[in-house]
């Protein structure tokens, strides 16, 4: 290579370096222009509530249904795992279970609530759910997540197991109603409405 081409080519470097520079503070001046029109956007205020205007809640999947129960008796969630069948009770109970050395009646909401069900889904899934009275594993296909939600968005339903249901079909359990109905001790009503 002559020194011809050795300062062409040192030119043209320059100049290549020279354009990624110049790129390189185009780019950030675009970056930095977004951002401050990020910033000078209002934010949305999220609304706040009070303990007493929120349930605060477990939420699951079963079947095709999505049910909350209200974390205050929820006492822990665990797979399914083995359930031994007891001979002589109500469909919606589904068996016992052994939990660290307590036995625990099993619950299925779907045959509670006379919801249709697929026998070949089971569910693989409990939350365990406490009243003063009782203690129960109640079976879920998908255990989801615990949220908060805004009493206001939740509309009331003329069902007697629930507090309401929201825009996204989640029904909210009423625990104390459900776990005091006759038909869950073994011995009692028959049907209750």
């Amino acid at each position: 290579m002559d020194k011809h081409q050795t300062s062409r080519l040192y030119a043209l470097w320059d100049e290549l370096n020279q354009d990624d520079t110049q790129r390189e503070q185009d780019n950030l001046q675009m970056r930095l222009s977004q951002r401050a029109k990020v910033y000078a956007t209002p934010q949305k205020q999220e609304a706040t509530y009070s303990e007493d205007e929120t349930y605060h809640v477990l939420t699951f999947q079963l079947g095709k249904e999505r049910y909350a129960i209200d974390v205050a008796h929820v006492r822990g969630v665990r797979p399914v795992g083995s359930i031994t069948r007891v001979p002589s009770i109500p469909n919606f109970y589904r068996g016992v279970i052994n939990m660290r050395g307590r036995i625990l009646t099993v619950l299925d909401l779907r045959y509670f609530f006379n919801i249709g069900t697929d026998k070949s889904d089971m569910p693989s899934e409990l939350v365990i759910a406490e009243t003063e009275d009782l203690q129960l594993a109640i079976l879920a296909h998908y255990i989801e997540e615990v949220t908060t939600i805004p009493r206001e968005t939740v509309a009331a339903v003329d069902m007697k197991y629930a507090r309401g249901v929201t825009a996204e079909r989640l029904v909210i359990l009423d625990i104390q109603t459900l776990f005091s109905d006759d038909r869950l001790i073994i011995g009692g009503k028959a049907d209750s409405s």
